[in-house]
């Protein structure tokens, strides 16, 4: 599974959590969207980039705090560690879910994403199946001047399928894990009521990333569940430093993934 992992960038995992796993966290979910727990997680107001075709207004909600997402991102470390055979630093998750003509804007992920998996807990969509994620796992996006979205989410069904385009449908309970720092990944429209879904993210502790900043470990903070606000001044300086080396065209495939 290492090598499948290496090749496309991604994998499947499916069935990784159980029918009662996701009822505890749908029914918990369902709680956080109650008074007064609902003040903490406010809707947010989406945006959209320039040159898209889509206008609708579309919002989400974050739920990063929710204790549920801990513990999904450490049970998943463990099945990630024994599929691929890797050790993996635990950097961050957060929960979101997502509401009509919500749009996931292709992109890549940061430092802090080295490896990462999307989870999905539930929807409820206008065809009955789930809100695919799609990616394109090839190197072609490397070095170049376009954006993401133009060699990926901008290209018509035809082309999608000429340029290594994939659309992944996840049931609850599935997880994609992937190269976040190297695979363009993006969603289009969403046509539903809502769809929830849970983001962990790891770096490999024998990789270049770790070795050269040992302090992205829980995302610089001083544990998974630390706030952001609790970083010191300085940390919080390599942070920004570290998060901007993304926008190097060529720095994902030279550090991210490499010793695997």
């Amino acid at each position: 599974m290492l090598q499948e992992f290496k090749s496309n960038g991604f994998i499947i995992l499916r069935n990784v959590f159980s029918k009662d796993t996701l009822e505890f966290v749908n029914s918990t979910w369902d709680k956080l969207k109650e008074k007064p727990f609902s003040d903490h997680f406010p809707y947010i107001i989406g945006e959209h980039i320039e040159g898209s075709p889509w206008e609708m207004p579309f919002s989400f909600t974050n739920f990063g705090s929710a204790p549920f997402g801990y513990y999904l991102h450490l049970s998943l470390q463990k099945v990630i560690q024994e599929k691929l055979n890797l050790e993996l630093v635990p950097t961050y998750y957060f929960s979101r879910e997502y509401y009509t003509d919500a749009v996931l804007y292709a992109h890549r992920d940061r430092p802090s994403c080295e490896i990462s998996a999307t989870i999905a807990i539930g929807h409820e969509t206008m065809n009955q199946k789930p809100w695919p994620i799609w990616v394109k796992n090839d190197k072609e996006f490397s070095g170049q001047q376009l954006s993401a979205f133009e060699v990926s989410q901008g290209l018509n069904a035809e082309e999608r399928l000429k340029t290594s385009c994939q659309d992944i449908y996840l049931e609850p309970g599935d997880a994609m894990v992937y190269q976040g720092c190297n695979v363009v990944h993006w969603r289009d429209p969403f046509e539903g009521n809502f769809s929830r879904h849970t983001f962990v993210h790891f770096v490999n502790k024998n990789g270049l990333i770790y070795k050269q900043f040992p302090e992205i470990e829980f995302d610089f903070r001083s544990s998974l569940s630390g706030s952001y606000k609790d970083i010191a001044p300085e940390r919080a300086k390599l942070m920004q430093k570290v998060n901007g080396l993304s926008s190097y065209a060529n720095w994902p495939e030279e550090n991210a993934c490499q010793n695997l």
